[in-house]
């Protein structure tokens, strides 16, 4: 005859979060002979049989697996029943589980303004991380910056419902200006972001700066307001190219004065160069401001540049630099050598400019696709270079 064993007897899910789903098994196996028949059936809300429901037939030794899911969209306990019918020799399958609200992350606040804050002096402000929800919320708090440090807080966290975490961030500058960070709290919670200026605290100030080519030279001026300095002061010079290059130390900069105004000359300078000038003010043996200029020293001779962007197909921008001051043609001629625009006829100074054309003719018309010739002249030198216009 057969006979019914039924392998786990109940099914206990446990905690699942609204959302999700978990799944369980059980078997039933004909454990004596000739054939063991039913029905497997299911009562119970959030429950359903993915696998193994409906009637089974099983010969002797033979089983069938039923899979339960429990895919809560409600919190609290629940509880089913898997009832397997037709035979009164299976039991049927107790359910059990709990539905349990996800954890939500709530940060107070998201940015921190340490403001100005000295060299060599540090502040501490506090956020908030609170899970909001169920369940557990996880994540680690890091960051990644220089001038900030997490004092307290930090590392890995585990927050059951309305449990929370005081993190401390310290901003300690070691040099001038403004410095930012993030500091990221897990995946689920939102990034702080924070925002400092690190400033000197002393009695030396660059009240203004500014920056000129004085025909074969670079001058840098600045006029410095000097408050209780008993020591007398000096400067330290340094200079780079934009976008890299080794960093220049002048050994004598070579520095007039005048009152309160200071002006720094250097005549070693390359043409067609864009220069970033450091000029560190020393009192009382230590760096008691910083000055950044940058200025572009001009060409040796006319340069035309490709215009951008090449082919044309609605307006392009074609860029020159001059050496001095003059008169300054760019005009367009197309293929046959005739002037079908001019673009500037004027006097300019010595520096970098950009002109548009717009495809154009000097009577507003739209010009044919094909070869075009852009030419700059100026004191009885040109320069040409050739573009393709697409309609």
């Amino acid at each position: 005859a057969p006979d019914c064993d039924v392998n786990p007897t109940s099914l206990d899910f446990g905690e699942v979060m609204l959302g999700a789903y978990a799944d369980l098994s059980f078997a039933i196996t004909n454990i004596g002979g000739r054939t063991l028949s039913g029905v497997v059936g299911l009562s119970g809300v959030f429950y359903s049989i993915i696998s193994g429901d409906g009637p089974f037939n099983l010969g002797a030794g033979d089983s069938t697996v039923v899979t339960v899911r429990f895919a809560p969209t409600a919190a609290g306990p629940k509880t089913g029943i898997v009832f397997i019918s037709g035979t009164l020799l299976c039991n049927d399958v107790p359910l059990t589980a709990v539905g349990v609200e996800p954890p939500e992350c709530q940060v107070t606040p998201t940015s921190l303004d340490f403001g100005e804050v000295y060299i060599g002096e540090h502040s501490d402000q506090n956020f908030t991380i609170t899970n909001t929800g169920g369940n557990t919320l996880t994540g680690t708090v890091s960051e990644s910056c220089d001038h900030y440090s997490i004092i307290a807080g930090g590392g890995p966290y585990s927050l059951g419902a309305d449990d929370s975490v005081e993190v401390t961030v310290r901003y300690e500058p070691t040099s001038l200006g403004i410095h930012n960070c993030t500091i990221e709290t897990g995946a689920v919670c939102e990034a702080v972001y924070c925002a400092g200026e690190g400033e000197y605290n002393s009695s030396v100030a660059i009240q203004e700066s500014w920056s000129a080519w004085q025909k074969d030279h670079v001058e840098i001026h600045w006029i410095l307001e000097l408050l209780d300095v008993k020591s007398e002061i000096s400067f330290e010079v340094s200079r780079s190219k934009f976008g890299g290059g080794e960093n220049h130390e002048f050994e004598a900069p070579l520095i007039e004065h005048n009152g309160d105004r200071y002006t720094f000359i250097d005549t070693s300078t390359e043409s067609d160069v864009e220069y970033i000038y450091s000029i560190s003010v020393i009192a009382s043996g230590r760096v008691a401001a910083e000055l950044s200029v940058g200025i572009t020293t001009p060409v040796a001779s006319i340069q035309l540049y490709q215009n951008r962007p090449n082919p044309i197909r609605g307006s392009t921008m074609i860029e020159f630099a001059l050496p001095a001051e003059g008169l300054v043609r760019l005009e367009v001629y197309d293929i046959s050598g005739k002037k079908i625009r001019s673009l500037i006829n004027r006097v300019e100074n010595a520096g970098r400019y950009t002109s548009v054309w717009d495809g154009r003719d000097s009577s507003g018309e739209p010009v044919a696709s094909g070869i075009y010739f852009y030419r700059l002249r100026m004191d009885g030198k040109s320069k040409t270079r050739t573009c393709a216009l697409l309609r």
